[in-house]
């Protein structure tokens, strides 16, 4: 049942229960408890109930959308526009032509959640990148369909980004290289399973390593003893690091040992899956440092 009406002149509360009901709606939807129409007429309501008591133009309203049809996105976002700062579009089937059309009337956004979405390409990531200069969170992992010249785009045009997921893409060598020229405020970088060369990820740890608080490098077959040693001398603020699964290097206890010694801030460390480093080597390592997988979660506003 829906909440009752906010008071008169509570904008806030009254534009939160309006993305709740939108919310809500589309789940209802996706587990066949409401039918297309009965989804559209309410919808329209929720809207208006938005457009009628706008909140103040410091308020950021979230909006996360679950297998919508594309009318239903283009009647939200249009809704929302200029407000709209954080937007999860994770798991949702979407493709280029919903998020151009998002980029190009929520210019403010600065979260932007689009994994596992196969049909979202470069030609969307890069109109996001030149709309929405304000970005600072954008995850794209097994957007399979991205590679460089969208995340070369997104660096250069978005100076504020700081957190940054590309696993899993097609990204490359020219996106390290573009990191290290543009990247200035990234701090948390997840690059796994990527089809970098040991030459510009060293690169790119030497370049931008001391600011780098969270690094996800898992299954990458690049992870050299090189490697690990320029982590060691270039990133002395890392707090969490990923290297799970890094079974074509030459990942060794002994050099995991170097790490934890050289890392002061250290505190999560993943080696799991490497054949070099066995299970008591883990449970030693663990009490030390957490030993437990993490992920780039979404910031606060979505969660």
């Amino acid at each position: 049942m829906d909440e009752p009406p906010p008071a008169s002149g509570d904008e806030h509360q009254c534009h939160r229960i309006a993305l709740q009901r939108c919310s809500r709606l589309l789940l209802n939807r996706r587990q066949g408890l409401v039918d297309d129409q009965k989804l559209w007429d309410e919808a329209l309501g929720a809207v208006q109930l938005c457009e009628d008591l706008w909140p103040p133009a410091d308020f950021a309203p979230k909006l996360v959308l679950v297998d919508a049809s594309k009318g239903f996105y283009s009647l939200v976002i249009h809704s929302i526009g200029e407000k709209l700062r954080h937007l999860n579009l994770g798991r949702t089937y979407c493709d280029d032509e919903i998020v151009v059309a998002v980029a190009r009337v929520c210019p403010n956004l600065q979260t932007m959640i689009l994994e596992e979405n196969s049909l979202v390409s470069d030609t969307a990531i890069s109109e996001l990148a030149t709309r929405c200069p304000n970005l600072r969170f954008v995850k794209l992992r097994n957007a399979i369909r991205v590679g460089d010249e969208a995340i070369s785009d997104l660096v250069k045009n978005c100076a504020e980004l700081a957190f940054l997921g590309i696993s899993y893409t097609r990204c490359g060598d020219d996106t390290m290289y573009a990191i290290m020229q543009y990247a200035e405020k990234l701090h948390t970088l997840y690059l796994n399973d990527l089809g970098v060369t040991e030459a510009a990820l060293c690169e790119l740890l030497r370049k931008r390593g001391a600011q780098f608080d969270t690094l996800g490098m898992a299954s990458l077959d690049v992870v050299s003893e090189r490697v690990i040693h320029e982590i060691a001398q270039s990133c002395p603020n890392l707090r969490r690091l990923d290297l799970s699964a890094c079974e074509e290097g030459d990942m060794t206890e002994d050099l995991v040992d170097m790490l934890v010694l050289r890392l002061p801030r250290l505190e999560a460390l993943v080696v799991a899956g490497i054949d070099e480093i066995s299970d008591e080597y883990i449970v030693r390592l663990a009490e030390k440092v957490s030993v437990e997988q993490f992920w780039l979660a979404p910031p606060p506003e979505l969660t």
